[in-house]
């Protein structure tokens, strides 16, 4: 149990610390043209701080219930989000093995 409340307290952090930083990024950004303003990233990206005060406040409550339930579905819920950031290297180097690997196939190889 003690070892879901840290991998899930890592977790959110991880997500918290993310948000914090593309907020900051999207306040320092360049506007390319008068109307594209950072306002609706910034309205997204406190949604979504809202969301992580929301899931902090909840692994605090499952934490003090000790519900093992309700951490393993934390873990899924703060988890998600990071799915895609380990996946989408995995599927381009899959793609380029697999690209590289048909291209010196021997029935593609040029005929000497």
């Amino acid at each position: 149990m003690k070892f879901l409340v840290i991998l899930n307290w890592t977790l959110w952090a991880t997500l918290f610390i993310a948000l914090i930083y593309a907020l900051v990024a999207i306040l320092t950004e360049r506007n390319r043209s008068p109307e594209a303003g950072p306002g609706l990233g910034v309205f997204l990206l406190m949604l979504g701080l809202g969301f992580s005060a929301a899931t902090g406040a909840s692994l605090h409550w499952l934490a003090q219930k000790q519900s093992i339930t309700g951490l393993v579905l934390m873990s899924f819920v703060l988890a998600w989000p990071l799915v895609p950031v380990v996946a989408r290297p995995i599927i381009l180097a899959y793609k380029n093995w697999k690209y590289a690997h048909e291209k010196n196939a021997p029935e593609n190889l040029p005929a000497t």
